[in-house]
């Protein structure tokens, strides 16, 4: 699941940060790290992010009880971010990572 989160960072008044981040649908904790998408091509578009090692397994066992699919396709989170990131043919704006300092 990608959703957002706000950093409050600004005690002196400044706008918070808001920060797009991964959502591990097997724990729902934020994905750092190495992750995967899962998907079925006959499951209408939905797609599944997890951690790689159980969340994944534990996602996958889901989906084919879910869909009744034999087997998932799936991807390396980053490799999947890098193409999706391709075929919006958009150049990101430089954005600050929660520990950097944000200046406008």
């Amino acid at each position: 699941m990608i959703t957002f989160k706000v950093w409050v960072r600004h005690p002196e008044g400044l706008p918070d940060l808001t920060c797009p981040i991964v959502l591990c649908d097997g724990c729902r904790k934020e994905i750092v790290g190495p992750g995967n998408v899962l998907w079925v091509d006959s499951h209408g578009g939905q797609v599944w992010h997890t951690h790689k090692g159980a969340c994944d397994r534990r996602v996958s066992q889901a989906i084919r009880r879910e869909t009744g699919a034999d087997h998932e396709l799936s991807r390396e989170l980053s490799e999947w971010m890098a193409q999706l990131h391709r075929n919006t043919m958009v150049e990101p704006p430089p954005c600050a990572l929660p520990d950097e300092e944000v200046t406008s």
